[in-house]
């Protein structure tokens, strides 16, 4: 194999890695462990008229009784979420991540969203954040994927790859 070529393909190989924004916000293989589920948006077919919806509820550990559910509204040119954790389990607090990814119809990003939360045992919590979306992004939507899972590495797990995959989008 001569040099130019075993170069060339070291570079392809680092992109398809992950060495570049485009293998970035690709979906859900850019986070790891989560449990997904798909939501058709038209769930919510008043969202962009400032009426609350619930798209989303779920546990973030399958064996014990600990619930996810999302609540979104849409007013002006934000996107309020509500991500509402519910543990029943008598003695588990966990950190919890919430990723919320806002699909077109041809499968591409749109907007992503990222919670990771402190959970304390046989509580309700609520955690509200506004996140920038326009309406053309809005109603290009046709899906919106949310993934779950335990976070224990604690309250910064996944803050870099959320970065990574928002800076992808922008660039898109």
């Amino acid at each position: 194999m001569t040099q130019p070529r075993f170069l060339s393909l070291v570079f392809a190989a680092a992109l398809l890695l992950g060495g570049s924004g485009a293998a970035l916000a690709d979906g859900r293989g850019d986070w790891k462990g989560y449990d997904w589920q798909r939501v058709d948006l038209d769930t919510c077919p008043t969202l962009g008229a400032g009426n609350p919806c619930q798209i989303f509820h779920g546990k973030w550990d399958w064996k014990r009784n600990q619930w996810v559910d999302l609540m979104l509204t849409y007013t002006g040119s934000a996107l309020e979420l509500v991500n509402i954790l519910t543990n029943y389990d008598r003695a588990d607090d966990d950190y919890v991540c919430t990723v919320v990814l806002f699909v077109s119809s041809e499968g591409r990003n749109l907007a992503a969203f990222h919670f990771n939360e402190h959970s304390d045992h046989q509580t309700a919590a609520n955690f509200t954040s506004r996140f920038p979306i326009s309406r053309a992004a809005l109603a290009q939507t046709t899906t919106v994927d949310v993934g779950t899972k335990q976070c224990r590495e604690g309250g910064n797990q996944d803050k870099g790859t959320y970065a990574r995959v928002v800076e992808a989008i922008r660039q898109n």
